[in-house]
C-alpha cells in the first residue's frame, strides 16, 4: 500500500527561470525507509519541505503529490503538522523551548492534548531514544547527537505517519552520526514510513 507518491512534480522558485525539480515520480510503500542521494543543489531538501506542506518553499508547483491517501492540498493542518513529521540537519534550527522536557511536550500540548497523555507519550519516547538522564536538562548544554535525538523524538512524539528527515546526520561526527542512523533503523522497524535524503552516499548504505 502506497503512503506517499510524487507524479510528475515540478517546481521552481519565485523570481527564478529554472525549475529546482522537474519530472520527479516515485512512490514509497508504508513502513518502508528510502534514501533520496544527490550533490548539494540537486532539488533534495527543496523535494521534502514540498512534502510537509507547512514547511514549503514559495513557488510554482504542478504534478500530483499524494499523502496517506489523500492529495496533499485535501490533507488538513492537523494531519500534515501531526502525521507527517520532519527532521532537519541543524538540532539548533528546529528547537523551540529550553528544557527537554518541554521540548518533548510542545507539539502535543499544541494539539490539545490531555495532560496524562503527554507525560505517558513523552516518557515512553524518552524511554525509547535513551534520554531520560536528559530530561531535565536545558538543551543548550547538549551535545549535538544529544540534541538530535532529542529533535527525533520530538517529531515522533506525535505519532506520524511518515518522518521525513533532511541529512540528519549531516551536522554530527561520525560516531553521533551512526548512532543517529541506527535510531532511524529501530524507528523504520516500528513500522514508521522514513523518507531521508543524503549527499553522501556511504550513508545510504
Amino acid at each position: 500500500m502506497e503512503i506517499l507518491s510524487c507524479e510528475n512534480v515540478a517546481f521552481k522558485y519565485n523570481e527564478s527561470t529554472d525549475y529546482a525539480i522537474s519530472d520527479c515520480t516515485f512512490s514509497v510503500k508504508k513502513g518502508e525507509k528510502i534514501m533520496l542521494c544527490g550533490a548539494s543543489g540537486s532539488g533534495k531538501s527543496t523535494l521534502l519541505r514540498l512534502l510537509k506542506r507547512e514547511l514549503s518553499p514559495r513557488g510554482e508547483l504542478s504534478g500530483d503529490i499524494t499523502l496517506m491517501g489523500k492529495d496533499r492540498s485535501e490533507l488538513s493542518d492537523r494531519e500534515s503538522a501531526e502525521k507527517i513529521g520532519f527532521v532537519m540537519q541543524s538540532p539548533d534550527s528546529q528547537t523551540v523551548c529550553d528544557k527537554v522536557s518541554a521540548e518533548l511536550a510542545f507539539g502535543l500540548e499544541s494539539f490539545g492534548v490531555k495532560s496524562g497523555e503527554i507525560q505517558s507519550r513523552v516518557g515512553e519516547m524518552a524511554a525509547f531514544f535513551g534520554i531520560e538522564p536528559l530530561y531535565d536538562r536545558d538543551i543548550s548544554t547538549l551535545s549535538g547527537g544529544q540534541k538530535q535525538r532529542v529533535a527525533i523524538a520530538r517529531a515522533v512524539v506525535n505519532e506520524p505517519k511518515i518522518l521525513l528527515a533532511d541529512e540528519p546526520t549531516g551536522a554530527l561526527d561520525s560516531k553521533s552520526g551512526q548512532q543517529i542512523m541506527e535510531l532511524f533503523e529501530k524507528l523504520n522497524e516500528e513500522g514508521v514510513t522514513i523518507v531521508m535524503i543524503t549527499n553522501d552516499a556511504k550513508v545510504a548504505h
